[in-house]
């Protein structure tokens, strides 16, 4: 979400909604953007340890903190 409509619950609002749509499905699975698992987690979202991805660009994927590769 851009900088200019944070802080408004707008953010809090579209998640509750796609959550409340989703209910009844075995697992909701979301990709998070490294530091706000936080508020992800009020929402009733739990860290996966099973989760793999490849990435284009896998360097820059680490230093943005998607990845544990050093």
């Amino acid at each position: 979400m851009h900088p200019a409509h944070q802080g408004r619950g707008l953010g809090k609002q579209v998640i509750q909604r796609l959550v409340d749509r989703s209910r009844g499905h075995r697992k909701i699975l979301l990709y998070a953007v490294p530091g706000k698992e936080p508020f992800y987690g009020t929402f009733g979202f739990r860290r996966m340890r099973t989760a793999m991805a490849i990435f284009e660009n896998p360097v820059q994927a680490a230093i943005d903190g998607y990845t544990d590769d050093a």
